[in-house]
């Protein structure tokens, strides 16, 4: 999949609202959510893998959209995913 089909499938990344989770220097994490669909966008811009840990709405797990539908565990609204260098998540709370 890619971003482009992920845009027309998830209708939080077009109606959605828009919150900031995390800022920093090179990476960047927001949230999109539209009526009850929840959509995290994980971006890392640094030349080096980095491991993020954020807060999340309710919910067990986050996939992947665009990888291969991995899953990460939320625990206490909070989860931790490791990103590759120069890479981007779109992450879906199930």
């Amino acid at each position: 999949k890619n971003l482009a089909e992920a845009k027309r499938q998830l209708k939080a990344l077009c109606y959605g609202d828009y919150k900031q989770v995390v800022v920093k220097n090179e990476q960047l994490i927001f949230e999109r959510n539209y009526e009850d669909e929840y959509v995290y966008v994980v971006l890392n811009l640094a030349d080096h893998e980095e491991n993020m840990t954020f807060k999340t709405q309710l919910g067990k797990t986050l996939e992947d959209y665009l990888d291969n539908k991995q899953q990460y565990e939320i625990q206490d609204e909070m989860v931790t995913i490791d990103i590759p260098a120069f890479s981007a998540k779109v992450l879906v709370l199930l």
